[in-house]
């Protein structure tokens, strides 16, 4: 059962590689107040490559904006707790609720904006081994 669960996650996250851009371009940027508070849960390394898969729980205060920032792998997540918005610069915030899945390709700068109760995601990313989980935005 947990290498079917394990699985699936890869499969999900792999799924992204190939996604394209999640929304039209628009022009804007958007500001981020304050890091964010992910915690590792696993890391498991994808057989025969140089990557791994990267399972976090990520945790915003109510009415919070998470810093700016992109990943070098694709991102897939689902929220657990809360609600909120991804800000991706010149798009229209992406609505999360409880329940809801999202994905976002490598490399888009992004932040997140909670909601009054806060939110709480489950994220994983395929990164390159070691490589750090979030890039800065410049």
């Amino acid at each position: 059962m947990r290498t079917l669960a394990v699985t699936c996650v890869a499969v999900l996250a792999l799924g992204a590689l190939s996604a394209g851009p999640v929304w039209a371009q628009q022009p804007g940027t958007i500001p981020g107040t304050h890091p964010i508070n992910r915690t590792v849960l696993q890391t498991i390394k994808v057989p025969h490559s140089n990557y791994e898969l990267v399972m976090v729980m990520a945790q915003f205060a109510p009415n919070d904006i998470g810093d700016r920032h992109s990943h070098s792998g694709p991102e897939a997540g689902y929220v657990i707790q809360g609600s909120g918005s991804i800000l991706v610069d010149g798009q229209p915030p992406l609505k999360l609720e409880v329940g809801q899945s999202y994905k976002l390709p490598a490399g888009v700068v992004h932040g997140v904006q909670s909601g009054a109760k806060g939110l709480k995601l489950i994220v994983t990313w395929v990164i390159e081994q070691n490589s750090p989980l979030a890039l800065p935005a410049n």
